[in-house]
């Protein structure tokens, strides 16, 4: 580790917004030889660090060999970054201001106790990461590369994270799931301090709040020891295993659509995803074997069809459950099960469902080999038109059960 305390030339700028609950936020703008950043760290979302907010790096931005690398332009080509990488830091910084240029840009000295201070890296990973591994690689003199830096001082990881979320957002897509990560943290930090407001007013959306919770009702999902997915959703930064039994990702995309109904607009997160569990376990006890690690990928029921067609159907099995007052797995797996009922031979039926679904809808429907081509289909048209159908033969069977019963 070079020297432990560090006097580093810098500008001071504060920078504040025009609404009322903007706040003034100070940045550091200098320069420092990568050798001061090797130990920057990146704060990323795992199941173990819910709190954090970023991805792993992309490997292939990092390659040596890969032309269109980072590390292979700084090998190869012209091997300048002349833009500034974004480092937070949490702890309390020093500065001894030299010359006040503007009321709100100072010149003066950073001084920073390398030993002590941590550097977290917001924006510009893959620059950084692409220099250190040059370093690994044995190229010592890319330790003195001077990289342009801004420095922000948020003691709180949220305010980073809040950060991170307003750069990337501005630049270019950020990855569906860690946004929707960002969104569940806002949401639950407005409800915990009511002066973040703004955020909500900026940035949050009534689609963007839907989503938030999903998120939070998919955690429960997981987490919970009722659920079909105890321990078994794979989240951002889970390697890939043959124990997950669905990707966080489509279960939080279609939970938050049927969330745009009214009937749940006023439930909480957890009476939500109480329900989710009742409905997923009762799916559960009707195709027992799609719910077995070893066998999941041989059907498509807990991909991405599956999925989507049965969060779209969940509505119309708690309407027919509500309407009979009684909103239990048990009545849950009862209208459920008329999906498995034969109806072929039944003119009215086969004229209104079609030959795909008058068939019983059982395991063998969702197999990838034996399935009608339908239940592997991959658009939001079909998701919407199977949902549809089965809501349909779940009606046709209960009013055949019901004029049977006069």
């Amino acid at each position: 580790m070079p020297d432990e305390i560090i006097k580093v030339p810098c500008l001071k700028i504060k920078q504040k917004g025009l609404s009322k609950e903007s706040k003034e936020v100070e940045f550091y703008v200098t320069a420092l030889p990568i050798k001061y950043l090797i130990n920057a760290s990146i704060d990323r979302y795992t199941r173990d660090n819910p709190d954090g907010y970023q991805r792993a790096p992309d490997q292939r931005r990092l390659s040596p060999r890969a032309k269109g690398s980072i590390t292979y332009y700084i090998l190869n080509g012209w091997g300048i970054l002349p833009t500034g990488v974004l480092l937070n830091v949490r702890e309390e910084l020093e500065f001894e201001e030299i010359k006040k240029v503007t009321e709100n840009i100072s010149w003066g000295y950073l001084i920073i106790n390398l030993s002590e201070t941590k550097f977290w890296i917001v924006d510009g990973q893959h620059r950084l990461e692409a220099l250190k591994r040059l370093i690994s690689m044995g190229e010592e003199e890319i330790s003195e590369y001077p990289l342009p830096i801004i420095i922000s001082n948020f003691a709180d990881k949220f305010f980073e994270m809040l950060m991170f979320n307003i750069v990337q957002s501005t630049q270019k897509r950020l990855s569906t799931d860690i946004v929707w990560r960002h969104l569940q943290r806002m949401y639950l930090k407005i409800i915990e301090d009511p002066s973040l407001r703004w955020i909500e007013d900026i940035y949050m959306t009534t689609t963007k709040k839907r989503e938030a919770l999903a998120t939070i009702i998919v955690d429960i999902l997981d987490r919970d020891t009722r659920s079909p997915f105890f321990r078994r959703i794979r989240m951002p930064g889970d390697p890939p295993d043959e124990k997950y039994l669905v990707e966080d990702r489509y279960l939080i995309r279609y939970i938050a659509k049927v969330l745009r109904e009214r009937v749940f607009s006023s439930r909480s997160p957890e009476d939500l995803a109480g329900l989710f569990i009742k409905y997923w376990n009762a799916i559960r006890k009707l195709y027992p074997n799609c719910f077995k690690p070893e066998e999941k990928d041989n059907y498509t029921l807990l991909k991405h069809t599956g999925i989507a067609v049965f969060t779209y159907l969940f509505p119309k099995i708690y309407a027919l459950c509500a309407e009979e007052g009684n909103i239990s797995e048990g009545n849950m797996e009862k209208y459920l099960r008329y999906l498995l009922e034969d109806l072929r031979g039944d003119e009215d039926a086969e004229k209104k469902l079609g030959p795909d679904f008058v068939r019983p809808i059982n395991e063998t429907w969702w197999s990838r080999i034996e399935g009608p081509a339908i239940a592997s289909a991959t658009s939001e048209k079909m998701f919407n038109l199977i949902a549809d159908k089965f809501a349909e033969k779940i009606d046709l069977v209960r009013k055949k059960k019901i004029k049977s019963r006069v």
